[in-house]
């Protein structure tokens, strides 16, 4: 309880990729853009990222490292990603009986995402999957030195809390929040 939830890196954009490469006649609106070389920029970036994720082996050093410097020992829980944020979540807190509060200003969402896909990029986000970060729970003062560390695209983007519940808050509008469960994550072979 009061562990950090800290993601190592942006998510979504694999989905996007995939979006991209399943219909190359998707148009979105480039009037966010100063040229269209910024356009197709961003349409790579997001390509590569699905046809070539990067596995996140770079931060067991910085945990090991973290370890070694701490005052006392402290416990990481963790998964990937790869099924999306919302799955690695809810995994997390059913495995440990806990639940979670999130903060969407916190969500690790990258600019080709968000002005590629400025409508789907939170669900993207948060159920797309195949982005290969790493979500972990830690103290909160070892939170942050590890986002510092690893730069880009990490942050710390909610609580543990001993309510069962997984809210998401939006706080970025007046949204109601979103509970997550495992009906809100990826679901391989799913019917729907």
């Amino acid at each position: 309880i009061g562990d950090a939830i800290v993601v190592t890196g942006y998510h979504g954009d694999s989905h996007a990729g995939l979006q991209l490469l399943l219909d190359p006649e998707l148009r979105q609106d480039a009037s966010n853009f100063i040229n269209a070389a910024d356009l197709q920029q961003h349409r790579e970036i997001l390509i590569s990222a699905h046809q070539r994720p990067q596995p996140r082996l770079d931060i067991l050093p910085l945990l090991e490292q973290l370890q070694s410097n701490a005052s006392q020992v402290f416990s990481v829980a963790g998964m990937d990603s790869s099924d999306g944020l919302a799955d690695a979540i809810v995994q997390i807190c059913q495995a440990s009986k806990v639940g979670a509060t999130l903060a969407r200003s916190t969500m690790p969402i990258s600019a080709s995402l968000s002005q590629l896909f400025p409508d789907t990029a939170l669900d993207s986000a948060l159920s797309g999957g195949e982005d290969f970060e790493l979500v972990l729970c830690m103290p909160e003062p070892i939170s942050r030195e590890l986002v510092e560390k690893i730069g880009r695209g990490a942050a710390i983007i909610g609580q543990i809390a001993r309510s069962p519940d997984i809210i998401l808050i939006d706080d970025l509008t007046d949204n109601s929040p979103i509970y997550l469960d495992r009906h809100s994550a990826f679901q391989h072979f799913s019917l729907d």
